[in-house]
C-alpha cells in the first residue's frame, strides 16, 4: 500500500509541479481494452454493459471485469487480488489505524466508490498485456449506439460534460 500511495503521490506531484513544462503523450492507434470494475451488486446491468460496448465500441479488443469473483461469462475476469492493495488496505490507510474511524469509514457508502476509482487508475500498471489505450467503464454505462473513442492516429475524441457537482470542485480546489 505504501508503494501505491507513493506512486500516486509522485504522479500527481509531477503533473502539478511541472505545469510550465510541456509534456507530450505518444498516442497509439492500438485497439482499446475496456475495464469494468464492479461488485456483485452490479451484476443486474453488467451483461448489458458488456454487450453494449462489444457491439457498439469501435476498435475494442478486450473487455475485462475487475471484481472479487467472476460475475459474467461475456468478458474476461480480472481478480481484484492481483492489485497490490485491497479495499481493507484503503480503509486502514484512510483511517490511520484508528479503530473508531475504521468502523466509520467501512460503513461509508463512498469507500466502495473510492476503491473503484483506484482500481481504474491502477489497472494499466497491473493487468498483463493491456493496451496503451484503456477505457474504464462503470457497470451501469450501456452503449446503445455506435461510438468511436479515437481517430485513426490514436488521438482521443472528447465529449466534455456540462454537469457541475460543487463538492467535487471544492475538493479539487483544496
Amino acid at each position: 500500500m505504501k508503494k501505491f500511495a507513493l506512486l500516486i503521490t509522485l504522479c500527481f506531484f509531477t503533473a502539478y509541479s511541472n505545469q510550465n513544462i510541456k509534456t507530450t503523450y505518444a498516442f497509439s492507434p492500438d485497439p482499446i481494452d475496456v475495464i469494468i470494475p464492479c461488485h456483485a451488486k452490479d451484476k443486474r446491468t453488467l451483461d448489458l454493459v458488456i454487450e453494449g460496448i462489444a457491439k457498439n465500441g469501435k476498435k475494442v479488443r478486450r473487455i475485462m471485469i475487475i471484481s472479487a469473483e467472476p460475475l459474467s461469462d461475456l468478458a474476461e475476469w480480472v481478480p481484484e487480488d492481483i492489485f497490490p492493495f485491497s479495499k481493507q488496505d484503503l480503509i486502514h490507510a484512510l483511517a490511520k489505524e484508528d479503530e473508531q474511524l475504521i468502523k466509520k469509514v467501512s460503513k461509508s457508502s463512498r469507500i466502495g466508490w473510492v476503491y473503484q476509482q483506484l482500481l481504474k487508475l491502477y489497472a494499466p500498471f497491473v493487468i498483463e498485456g493491456i493496451s496503451p489505450n484503456v477505457l474504464a467503464l462503470d457497470a451501469d454505462t450501456v452503449f446503445l449506439n455506435p461510438v468511436e473513442f479515437m481517430d485513426e492516429n490514436g488521438e482521443p475524441y472528447f465529449n466534455v460534460g456540462t454537469e457541475h457537482h460543487r463538492p467535487y470542485f471544492e475538493h479539487a480546489a483544496k
